[in-house]
């Protein structure tokens, strides 16, 4: 059922230097996190040092 879904939606987020977005991206990551939630969403501007953090992660990058 998707009434039932857990989902966690995180817009404006290239709003964030690298570092921040980093401990943000570790944050989500963690074990205790990812069991939360059926889904994250993460929405940003792309950016080049966004880009180059979100290459540390095994997630789904879709960009338009």
């Amino acid at each position: 059922n998707f009434y039932a879904s857990k989902v966690l939606i995180l817009d404006d987020i290239d709003h964030l230097d690298a570092n921040t977005f980093k401990m943000l991206m570790d944050f989500l990551d963690d074990e205790d996190i990812e069991e939360l939630y059926d889904n994250i969403i993460i929405s940003c501007v792309e950016h080049d040092d966004m880009l180059e953090v979100i290459n540390d992660y095994d997630v789904d990058l879709i960009k338009f």
